[in-house]
């Protein structure tokens, strides 16, 4: 079965990295994001209740860092990306290197000509959504832009939106582990800020009813910057990853030409995915955090954990299944109405 960015159009999976683009791109880049930015915030504050907690300090660090930027926040509604930075001061949304990069799916926000550039130019990677997995090339242009720039890229890694009235958070996919040990094996280690937002799935909730296509207005918004996490936190990971990566390159010298790339037999080894899975639970403990300061409950311990999201069937479900970690097989049916088992990605 081919992957899915080989059976998008091409028009579909035009790259997104503009790590030298040309003087029309970087003017385009500023007209997009200044304008959808604008629009964002007139639409916040003009119709919402906004708070901020921490957004001086995390502009602050954006504006004088000499590493690249990872953000990572909860995934909430569909209005969060890119209502989310009608909160960051308006002198900030005309500069390309103050504004994030993000990821859209190319099978939504690069279906033709047009989207292409506007996505493009509003800094958005083409993501392949389906079974694409962590080793597509939207997250090869996410490591590449990262350490070869000091670019702030913003992630959900929970990789689609959970609504719950306790604002309880999905696991985090692997892929945002891998563009985080990557980043730092090819550049430098990057600064890592969680985020937490309440109220934007009030705006267009998943349940609303008649008018859908209609944002509600009146709604409480909060967004809190958390400070960055401790590079101490991370770099022991980063270490680990670098000394797996130098031992199989020794049993499997397959790039010779550059021995920072990662053998595949490592990529898909256990040690590869258990360093993953423990870095994906460190981050996503730092946005939880966040959660519990806003006054939420604890959540169920084995949240974190994409194993107990699976049914005795092997069916994947929105919500932590049983007490007992299933393994990352699951069962779906085809259109012949046969069982096809396919291996969760959980990236």
């Amino acid at each position: 079965m081919k992957n899915s960015w080989e059976v998008i159009p091409a028009r579909q999976a035009q790259r997104c990295v503009q790590l030298k683009g040309s003087v029309a791109w970087k003017a385009a880049s500023v007209v997009t994001l200044g304008t959808v930015g604008m629009l964002s915030k007139a639409f916040l504050y003009g119709t919402q209740s906004v708070t901020t907690h921490g957004r001086e300090a995390f502009v602050k660090m954006l504006q004088t860092r000499k590493r690249p930027v990872i953000s990572v926040c909860n995934h909430i509604s569909v209005m969060d990306e890119p209502l989310l930075w009608g909160v960051m001061p308006a002198k900030t949304l005309f500069n390309p290197t103050h504004v994030r990069w993000s990821m859209g799916s190319a099978d939504i926000c690069f279906t033709n000509k047009v989207l292409s550039t506007f996505f493009s130019s509003g800094q958005t990677l083409a993501t392949y959504r389906h079974g694409a997995g962590m080793f597509q090339p939207a997250l090869d242009d996410a490591i590449t832009l990262l350490s070869q720039s000091n670019a702030w890229l913003h992630v959900f890694p929970e990789g689609r939106i959970r609504q719950s009235k306790d604002y309880s958070m999905r696991y985090f996919k692997w892929g945002i582990s891998r563009i985080v040990l990557e980043t730092a094996m090819l550049g430098e280690l990057p600064i890592i800020v969680p985020f937490f937002i309440e109220g934007f799935d009030q705006v267009m909730h998943e349940s609303r009813e008649w008018p859908r296509f209609l944002p509600r207005v009146g709604k409480k918004i909060t967004v809190t910057f958390g400070e960055p996490i401790d590079d101490a936190i991370i770099q022991p990971y980063v270490d680990k990853w670098q000394q797996m990566v130098a031992e199989a390159r020794q049993i499997f010298p397959d790039n010779e030409d550059d021995p920072r790339l990662v053998p595949f037999a490592l990529n898909h080894s256990q040690a590869a995915k258990d360093i993953r899975r423990e870095l994906a639970k460190e981050l996503r403990d730092a946005v939880s955090k966040l959660r519990l300061q806003a006054g939420y409950p604890a959540e169920n311990p084995h949240a974190h954990d994409a194993r107990y999201y699976l049914s005795d069937e092997g069916y994947e479900y929105d919500v932590v299944q049983g007490g007992v970690p299933r393994p990352a097989i699951f069962k779906k049916k085809d259109a012949g109405g046969e069982d096809v088992i396919e291996k969760d990605t959980f990236t």
